[in-house]
């Protein structure tokens, strides 16, 4: 609806309740509960309305949505006279996730950077990027698959950025999508 209440939409046509939203921090999605499966459960749309999903699947009622914020690691570097600097941060969402991930990063300094992902264990995954970067902000899709381009199974991931001489990871959660 616009702000001054005028011109409301409904998103869902689900006859069924659907209540109490939360919109993702980045404002593209929205978490909500329904009963539209004889069960209150989480769902998550586009903020239009479409890719309707199901999150949940609980013997109990799920309720109250809610996104967890957006993660913002910064990596420490020295420059020349000894003072600490922030040359990197990374951002992650939506974490948990079941289908794609967005993976934003902001360079202080232009420097040659890697961005990867590596299971719990450590062992590499996936190379997103491996290329000279300039500064400023930059944004990557994980698409959830390997290297082979084989989806992975729901599990702990890390993403690992490297910019210069340092590196920061940042945990990923993947859910199943039934």
């Amino acid at each position: 609806m616009n702000a001054d209440g005028e011109n409301q939409t409904g998103l869902t046509t689900n006859p069924a309740m659907d209540t109490g939203p939360d919109w993702s921090p980045d404002g593209s999605m929205i978490a909500f509960t329904s009963f539209r499966d004889g069960n209150f459960e989480i769902y998550t749309m586009t903020s239009e309305g479409s890719d309707q999903q199901r999150l949940t699947y609980t013997d109990v009622h799920a309720f109250h949505p809610a996104w967890r914020p957006e993660i913002n690691i910064g990596i420490n570097e020295q420059n020349d006279e000894g003072t600490s600097m922030k040359s990197a941060f990374l951002q992650v969402f939506p974490n948990p996730s079941k289908s794609i991930v967005t993976i934003k990063y902001s360079l202080v300094t232009s420097n040659h950077t890697t961005l990867t992902i590596n299971d719990s264990s450590g062992k590499l995954i996936k190379t997103l990027l491996d290329s000279n970067q300039q500064e400023g902000k930059h944004e990557i899709i994980w698409d959830g698959s390997d290297n082979s381009g084989n989806a992975v199974k729901p599990g702990v991931y890390y993403s690992t950025i490297q910019a210069g001489s340092t590196n920061q990871s940042i945990k990923i959660i993947k859910i199943n999508n039934p």
